[in-house]
Formats: structure tokens, sequence, C-alpha cells
């Protein structure tokens, strides 16, 4: 049984690789991207190792290659990440009983720790840094929801948008998107997969507000990594995304940063094998206080 489960997900996997690496070879010259918001279809004469991206002339949304990974949807099953699958199922099953909400945060583990995900079967499921930042919102009323699931990536959160985390009877005030720092393409590939995020979420509810949080600082416990330069970039591009399409782009960048040296401030993060990547709970705190300025939560912090 276990050999033939082995098999299955070998040949999925291959499948997958061929299947794009098929797209790029064979379809160079003429590669097609279309926004989800129904904007023109663009035709574009571009590899997918090229330096050039087109932006669409309606719309601030950088287009990409067709099979760019970072807009393609795609869920985690090859990965054998039973427990998010299982998140998943429980997040449409409850859209089903409750569907109004103030604000719905969408992201990968940094919106995660919000609160304690009782999905993810790994030690940094126990983590709750923001929980005392979450209960705050509650008590001040907010009805609030938590998407976050530990290690997505841009596609992976288009997957689940297009697969029911998102339905079209839902009456959502504001989503709060923070997604982008998991991802390992071009600073233009994340920025693109971000704005298909931004439209689905326009596409599906025209009326909610899409705050896109600019990506956070960064220091990765690997000296030689350019992390951190990349999202500075995809923070620029998202910057030009504010205005269109209900979208508001907040800027909390420098909120994390040390106001002396103007590095990342490591005492707003919790030091983990991949370095400072995550909030601490002071961190959740400086988080909540730039969304209250952004949003005008009237919160006392």
């Amino acid at each position: 049984m276990m050999r033939s489960w082995l098999f299955y997900r070998t040949v999925v996997m291959m499948t997958k690789t061929i299947r794009r690496i098929t797209r790029s070879i064979f379809f160079p010259s003429l590669l097609l991207f279309s926004l989800s918001c129904g904007s023109t279809v663009k035709y574009m004469d571009l590899k997918p190792d090229s330096a050039e991206y087109i932006a669409d002339k309606d719309s601030p949304f950088i287009v990409t290659w067709e099979g760019d990974s970072a807009i393609t949807p795609e869920s985690r099953l090859d990965e054998d990440e039973n427990w998010w699958m299982v998140k998943h199922h429980a997040i449409v099953d409850s859209f089903k009983i409750y569907k109004e909400y103030d604000i719905i945060f969408i992201g990968d583990s940094i919106t995660s720790y919000w609160e304690n995900d009782k999905y993810y079967d790994r030690e940094w499921g126990l983590w709750t840094f923001g929980k005392k930042y979450w209960d705050l919102l509650k008590k001040a009323g907010y009805r609030i929801k938590d998407m976050g699931f530990h290690g997505d990536q841009t596609q992976h959160v288009i997957w689940r948008l297009k697969n029911g985390e998102f339905p079209r009877d839902i009456i959502c005030k504001t989503v709060v998107l923070l997604i982008g720092t998991n991802n390992a393409s071009t600073e233009k590939s994340i920025a693109a997969g971000i704005g298909e995020i931004a439209s689905i979420i326009h596409e599906t509810s025209p009326m909610t507000k899409i705050l896109i949080l600019s990506i956070l600082p960064r220091k990765d416990s690997n000296p030689y990594s350019d992390q951190d330069i990349k999202v500075q970039e995809v923070n620029k591009i998202l910057k030009t995304y504010d205005g269109y399409n209900n979208i508001q782009f907040g800027d909390i960048y420098d909120a994390f940063l040390d106001p002396d040296t103007h590095e990342i401030n490591t005492g707003l993060y919790n030091y983990d094998n991949f370095g400072w990547i995550h909030p601490n709970e002071k961190g959740y705190g400086i988080e909540l206080k730039e969304l209250s300025r952004l949003l005008n939560l009237g919160l006392d912090l």
C-alpha cells in the first residue's frame, strides 16, 4: 500500500514538472495571462527566464508569463501536508454557517500566529504570539477570521480562494492580506501573485476593502540570503496597487526596523531555525497598532 502511494505521488509530481517544462519550451513566444477581474487578455512575446514583465495598461498589476508558479493555483497535497487540506475544508464549511465579517486575515504562518492553529500538526502550530491582540480585537467587537496557513505561498492562497475559501455570498468589510515571504520566485512574480489574489477577492466581493500589507522585514539564518532585498522590491511594486479595485496598501515595513540603525529590529521577532521571520508578541502589538492606524479601528494600544 505504501509503495502504491509513493508511486502515485511520484507520478503526480513528475506530471506537473513535465507540464510546466513543456509550456515554457514549446509556447515561449505567445503566452497568455488574464486577470481574474475580467480585464483584457494580454498576448506577450515573453520567455520564462526573461527579465521583462508587462503591466496591463488599464491596471497596476504586474502581468507575468502563463506558467509562472506564483500565479498558478496549487494545493499542497504533493507535500504530504494532510493538515493543510483538513484546515481548508474546515474553513470552507465554516462559511456555510457564518458569512458576515468585519475583517478576514489571509496569509501564511505570520497570519496564522494571531491565534492557536489547531490544525497544524507540528510544534510550531502551538505558537500563539498574536493571541493577546487577537483577543483584544474580539473584545472590541470586531468579527474577525484567521485564514493563515503555515508555509503558504501566493499560489496556495490562489488555490484556496478558487476552491471555496472566499464564497460569493460572503459579506466582508475588509480583507487584510499579508503573503509572499515564502515565495522563492522573482519579486515581480511575487507581486503578480499578490495582484492575482486581490483580483479574485475583488471579483468575488467588489465592496470589500483589500488592505495589502507590505511584506515584513526578515533576517535569514543563512547569511548569504538576499530574501529581504527581494521583499523590499516586492513592496515597491505593491505600493503601486494602492487605490485600484478597492485596494489600500499598508506600508508597515519601517515599523519593524530599529529607528537608529534602520535595520531589522530583532527584538520584535521570534528567532527560529530560519532566522528572524515571525514576529513575537511585541511584534504583533506593533502590527495591530499599524492596522488600527490604517483601518481606523480606534484601539487604545
